[in-house]
């Protein structure tokens, strides 16, 4: 189970970055499914929306969903001022428009 706050929740798309590149996507997209569900805070939502989104990607599941997600990542790093999630947000919704 994930908190809703917390260093889990702030480890997020480091953790299923992780995952990702063992193979296991799904484990990646339900955990950060459940950040996204669960957490508490705008920044911890961009966080879990990101690695959601690269997770949804990852599996080749659902790629409206993907963008939805990255844009959601892509707003809440605008407004918080949070550039190197910006930019890796932006990156994950090029990478997802280019496929």
């Amino acid at each position: 189970e994930i908190a809703p706050e917390g260093d889990v929740a702030m480890s997020l798309p480091l953790v299923c970055a992780g995952l990702i590149r063992l193979g296991e996507a799904g484990r990646a997209r339900d955990l950060a499914r459940a950040g996204y569900e669960l957490g508490a805070g705008r920044f911890r939502r961009m966080l879990a929306a990101a690695a959601l989104a690269e997770a949804l990607v990852a599996l080749g599941d659902d790629p409206d969903e993907a963008a939805t997600l990255f844009a959601e990542a892509i707003a809440l790093a605008e407004t918080l001022g949070a550039r190197a999630d910006l930019v890796a947000a932006l990156l994950g919704a090029a990478e997802l428009e280019a496929r």
